[in-house]
């Protein structure tokens, strides 16, 4: 197995490198969401391109680790992998483009659209990180409404290997299906870090993420996460960045 990129997730992957799988992770994509460098759309273009060939010349499978949350654009209903993608921010319609040209191309390829990755290290700007820092400051801003599905990275790279097994080579919500409200997020990371902060709501649209993760189900059937779910994955996130001194 060949793993491109040295972020959370390919550092994930790592744990499956003994593998002789013919197949390459793309895991070098734009990791910011909110970015609008243009610059920084056009490089993963160009090196997804470069990876595009390189399967087919060699007959690879390729991975290619795609957004659950801006590719579908805001909306309040399940996303599903068969629904209409309308994305309205330029990273999802960057991650719409791509994955059209990896479709296009003919090459063999799995797509795993993931929504709140946790791991750590982490990017400060992710939402975990970030949240656990504001709770640190005292003060969390929240968008109302808002409610995100967090899985464990080291899950995501463990889910995508048993996609791989079971033949899936489609899009696929990598996902734990369960929407969580942020601030039920926040108020875990409070007890966990034996503080509060205060809580700023935003006048914002209601942001809901939520995942169907009926065809994971259909190719993983045993992968099926309790409501506790985040709330552990929290927990591992702030235990390993307590150690890490993060």
């Amino acid at each position: 197995m060949e793993i491109q990129g040295s972020g959370l997730l390919a550092r994930a992957f790592a744990g499956t490198m003994a593998r002789e799988d013919a197949v390459t992770i793309f895991a070098k994509g734009v990791a910011d969401s909110t970015t609008t460098a243009v610059a920084e759309f056009e490089r993963e273009r160009r090196e997804l391109d470069e990876a595009i060939r390189a399967c087919q010349a060699r007959g690879r499978t390729l991975v290619y680790l795609s957004g659950g949350g801006a590719i579908y654009g805001r909306r309040e209903s399940v996303r599903s992998e068969d629904d209409a993608l309308t994305p309205d921010t330029l990273y999802g319609r960057h991650q719409l483009t791509c994955e059209d040209a990896i479709r296009s191309s003919g090459v063999d390829h799995l797509i795993a659209r993931i929504p709140n990755a946790v791991g750590h290290p982490q990017r400060p700007a992710q939402l975990v990180p970030s949240l656990v820092q504001q709770v640190k400051r005292g003060t969390v801003a929240l968008r109302q409404g808002a409610s995100r599905d967090l899985i464990d990275a080291a899950d995501v790279a463990e889910l995508v290997v048993g996609l791989l097994d079971a033949g899936a080579r489609e899009a696929v919500n990598v996902a734990s299906g369960i929407s969580t409200p942020v601030g039920d997020l926040v108020a875990h990371i409070e007890r966990l870090l034996d503080t509060t902060a205060e809580h700023v709501v935003l006048d914002t649209e209601p942001d809901p993420q939520r995942f169907s993760i009926a065809r994971l189900q259909s190719y993983l059937p045993s992968w099926s996460p309790g409501p506790q779910y985040p709330y552990d994955v929290l927990e591992r996130y702030v235990r390993t960045a307590a150690l890490d001194g993060g």
